[in-house]
This record gives C-alpha cells, sequence and structure tokens, in this order.
C-alpha cells in the first residue's frame, strides 16, 4: 500500500514530530518519509489523503474485547470485530478467552491468530489463567505465550480462589508472562447485578456494594507483593480501588489497571428507565466513583481505557432486567462518545496515552515510532466531526449498545496497519 498523508497534526508523546503538522509517505508498511514545514507531492501510483484538521497518533490498541469467536459467532465473528474494530480507530485489540471452547491452549490460540491473518487489525489473544475458566487449575499458560497469547485472564470470570491466583502469579513470573483480574468477590455479589445504592434501591434492584470489589483488590495487591511478577486490574469501578492501586504504585508494585469506557460515562443514576444495555460488569457505579475514575486517569493511577466490547443478540438482551445477559458493545464509539462526552476534561494528548501508548507498554508489545523507515502502524481522528450512530452504520453483528441514534463530535476516520489502509468516514 502506497499512501501519502498531508498535513497530519501528530499526536505522539516522546516524538520529535508531538504537536507538529506533518506530511507523512508510507510505501508497503513503512514511514519512508515524514516531513514537517512543507509539502509532499505524491509520487506516481500513491493514494492522498488530505487530514488537514485531524489527528494522527500511533494506533490505538484496546486491551479488553469480548469476542464471542469460536462458538458464538452469530454475535461476533473475528471478521466482524476486525471491521468494528477498524471503524473505531483501532489498529489491535486484545481477545478474552470467554470463547466454547475457552482459550485455554496453544490450539485455541492459533485458530485466532489464523482467522484473523490477512486483517488490517491485529488480533492479540489473551489465554485463560485457569483450565475451562473454572477457576480451579491452571491452564497450559506456556504453552499458550509460545502460540501467541500475549497476557492470561479468566475475563469476567473472577479467580476466586486466592491459592490459585497465587500459583498463577508465580508460574506467570516464571515465563514473564501477565495476569489480568477482574476483582469481585461474588461470595459478597451474590445474585446482585447492579450498584447498591439508593437510586437502585428505589428501582427494586438487589445492589453490589464496592467492598465485592475492594477487597478482591486488596487480595491480590498482597499477593503481588508475595509472590512478584506482574498485575493487571481489569475494569476497575470504585473510588477506594484508584487509592488502593494508587498506594501499591507508590510502593513500586508492578501494578496497572484500565477502566471501562461505560464506568466513565455513566453511573447507577443511568438506570431509571432499565435499559438493558446498560447492565454491564461491574455495574455502573455513583457519581462520587466516575469522578474518582476520572481523576485516576488524570493522575496517572489508572493507565488504560478499554471498551470492554460484549456483544450480546437480541434473545439475551429483549428480555426483563433481571433475566438479561452482561455487556455491550462499544469498539465503534469509543473515541466519540470519549470526545463528545468529556472532552473537556479528557485531552487529545491524555487520550492518545491511555489507547495508544499505555496498552503497548503493559502488553510488552513494541511501540510505534511516527518516524522515517519505521513500521507504519497509526490512527487518524478528527475530534470536531459529527456523525451519527445508528443500526445501519454500525459494523457490528450485534446491536446492544444504548448509544444507537445519539448523535457525536469527534470520529476515527481512518487506520493504517498491516500495509492496510482503511478509512471509515
Amino acid at each position: 500500500m502506497k499512501l501519502l498523508v498531508t498535513e497530519a497534526n501528530i499526536i505522539a508523546p516522546g516524538s520529535p514530530y508531538h504537536a507538529k503538522t506533518c506530511d507523512l509517505l508510507v510505501d508497503n508498511g513503512t514511514i519512508t518519509t515524514i516531513i514537517t514545514g512543507k509539502r509532499l507531492t505524491a509520487p506516481r501510483g500513491f493514494k492522498t489523503y488530505h487530514a488537514k484538521g485531524k489527528f494522527l497518533s500511533p494506533g490505538w490498541v484496546d486491551m479488553l474485547t469480548h469476542l464471542p469467536d469460536p462458538g458464538f459467532e452469530f454475535k461476533e465473528s473475528v471478521h466482524s470485530a476486525c471491521a468494528v474494530a477498524a471503524a473505531g480507530g483501532f489498529t489491535a485489540i486484545a481477545v478474552t478467552p470467554e470463547t466454547q471452547p475457552p482459550i485455554h491452549s496453544k490450539s485455541e490460540v492459533k485458530y485466532l491468530l489464523k482467522q484473523a491473518h490477512g486483517h488490517a487489525v491485529t488480533i492479540l489473544p489473551m489465554g485463560a489463567v485457569s483450565h475451562q475458566l473454572a477457576g480451579k487449575e491452571l491452564a497450559e499458560m506456556f504453552d499458550m505465550q509460545q502460540a501467541g497469547a500475549v497476557a492470561f485472564t479468566d475475563g469476567d470470570k473472577p479467580i476466586a480462589h486466592a491459592g490459585v491466583m497465587l500459583r498463577a502469579l508465580l508460574y506467570a513470573r516464571g515465563i514473564d508472562a501477565l495476569i489480568l483480574s477482574r476483582p469481585e468477590q461474588k461470595e459478597i455479589t451474590g445474585s446482585a447485578m447492579v450498584h447498591e445504592s439508593k437510586n437502585t434501591t428505589l428501582l427494586g434492584l438487589k445492589g453490589i456494594p464496592n467492598i465485592a470489589e475492594d477487597v478482591m483488590v486488596a487480595r491480590d495487591i498482597e499477593l503481588l507483593r508475595y509472590t512478584g511478577g506482574k498485575l493487571h486490574f481489569s475494569k476497575i469501578s470504585s473510588a477506594s480501588s484508584v487509592e488502593l492501586i494508587r498506594r501499591a504504585k507508590k510502593e513500586k508494585l508492578n501494578i496497572t489497571c484500565d477502566v471501562s469506557v461505560n464506568n466513565l460515562l455513566f453511573t447507577d443514576a443511568s438506570l431509571s428507565d432499565y435499559d438493558t444495555n446498560l447492565k454491564v460488569t461491574p455495574p455502573l457505579r455513583s457519581e462520587n466513583d466516575r469522578k474518582a475514575l476520572l481523576k485516576g486517569l488524570k493522575d496517572g493511577v489508572i493507565d488504560v481505557i478499554v471498551s470492554d466490547h460484549n456483544p450480546q443478540d437480541t434473545e439475551n438482551k429483549s428480555v426483563e432486567f433481571d433475566y438479561s445477559a452482561y455487556g455491550s458493545i462499544g469498539l465503534q464509539t469509543v473515541y466519540a462518545a470519549l470526545n463528545t462526552f468529556l472532552g473537556n476534561e479528557l485531552s487529545a494528548e491524555l487520550l492518545v496515552e491511555k489507547l495508544a501508548i499505555n496498552p503497548r507498554i503493559i502488553l510488552g508489545l513494541p511501540q510505534v515510532e511516527l518516524k522515517e523507515n519505521a513500521l507504519a502502524s497509526f490512527t487518524l481522528f478528527d475530534a470536531r466531526q459529527k456523525w451519527t450512530y445508528t443500526k445501519k452504520n454500525n459494523l457490528s453483528k450485534s446491536a446492544n449498545s444504548c448509544l444507537l441514534q445519539k448523535e457525536f463530535t469527534g470520529k476515527a476516520v481512518a487506520i493504517y496497519n498491516n500495509n492496510q489502509w482503511i478509512v471509515t468516514n
């Protein structure tokens, strides 16, 4: 693919081109020329994209996509997930192991990589910590790592048994692997499914207190202090968890964490009309929790923002709230929603750090360098473009999003990755 991008505003913290307007010439997957101060002319055979007024950053990486392939391809397949990710500005997505069968051996890892071959979006398989996601015995982590798994998690299933988590951290340390923990104490949660608050009590819904998350965060911090290694908390949602992780980071423990876009945008007050698309895990917390999450993002306690893209079919969502499945799709609208509703609080530079730079650091991936002779992998986005998210332009096989029919300001307009150029606007 031969491409000239003109007058792009570069956002790449640490790069000499950061905050400058540049032209880039890309030839067969490599940036051959990047200049500022004067315009390039496209050589014969090159496509030209005029990016005046738009931003260009290293390609975005989603650290938490639920991809139900194999087993539930009618909700989302590898092919449709790649299309959705590209439309959302992501050049790579790390996918959880909650498939059928689960990604708990090298065979499933190889299946995903084979299915994703040839796509512009790179699939990053995350293997299961425990066999069958049962939380009882460790899965074949070394074999999966050798096959291409980038990290290990049981997805939305918390590892309840402290001994299993301890052994997982010890084993992972030996192979320099990352463990992701979804912190929730199910013995406290019970049959509850939303945040415990006055709002949800008035709605007649059983509530989950913050402590269900906090005690698991505290437990896993203690386990990591004993074992060493690397630990990442997935989708923290409470103010107390933010403070626990803040203190652990001050001790120089190797801990990172992410937050779901859902918990940045919505609170338990959003559930007043029983919209099942807002039934997510962790639950939507209080406004105080949401503000603490935003503060944690700004001061560096929270490292990454994730889509928590979780496709569900109509049969699992168009039912009473109690019986609906958890999850909401979000890959296609992460940037648009953040820019529209939180653009005054989260700068473009901060979003690039949380969506592009930090995910690569945490997953041990090579950083994308915007310089001559470097591999080309970048995202173009427009902070001013207005558009409406509809069933027609939704590229997912599922439609479980409360953001359908919403007008946004801000859009990912193109990606370049794996020597492919995809324009989405």
